[in-house]
């Protein structure tokens, strides 16, 4: 009689200890859900105006570029070009979308591209740092290279922004 009170008492007890614990775990899991919600409802989101404006603030300069070869394995194929980004917004951006004029010896352009979405999460307001990419289009007889930020982009080239494709936190 005694060996199945024992038996009896211990399946109680773990019982109760399991009880307590899937009870501790479902409490956990709806405080967690719970602070989910309430971040997701407090975070702000830059707007996509928002985003456009500090675009317009930022600055781009050319520092160097190397049109001479043919760089990549495939084609089309790209140059080589150094920047110098200043970020003159008071936000930071976490992509920034560059636009790559080439202009031939007469300085006529002769081709352009966009290039590679360039991570700027890094620059923050007032900071410049530079930066070595590859925008597709080699041409030959390139002379001269200009990179620029877009400032009014059409609705169907949205898409290609990366900048605005995005949801941007609002830094407090």
């Amino acid at each position: 009689m005694k060996k199945q009170t024992i038996i009896v008492l211990v399946i109680i007890l773990i019982s109760l200890i399991i009880g307590c614990n899937s009870g501790i775990e479902k409490a956990k899991e709806s405080q967690q859900q719970s602070e989910q919600a309430m971040s997701k409802e407090t975070v702000e989101y830059y707007t996509e105006d928002e985003v456009l404006q500090a675009r317009k603030r930022f600055k781009v300069d050319v520092i160097n570029f190397d049109a001479t070869q043919e760089y990549g394995t495939e084609f089309p194929y790209s140059d080589r070009v150094r920047l110098r980004i200043t970020n003159g917004s008071d936000m930071v951006l976490p992509y920034l979308t560059i636009f790559t004029k080439r202009f031939d010896r007469q300085g006529k352009m002769i081709g352009s591209s966009r290039a590679p979405v360039i991570p700027t999460s890094n620059i923050k307001p007032g900071e410049t740092f530079e930066y070595e990419y590859y925008p597709r289009g080699h041409l030959p007889g390139v002379k001269k290279i200009d990179a620029e930020i877009e400032h009014i982009i059409a609705d169907d080239s949205k898409q290609f922004f990366k900048e605005l494709n995005v949801r941007i936190p609002k830094q407090n």
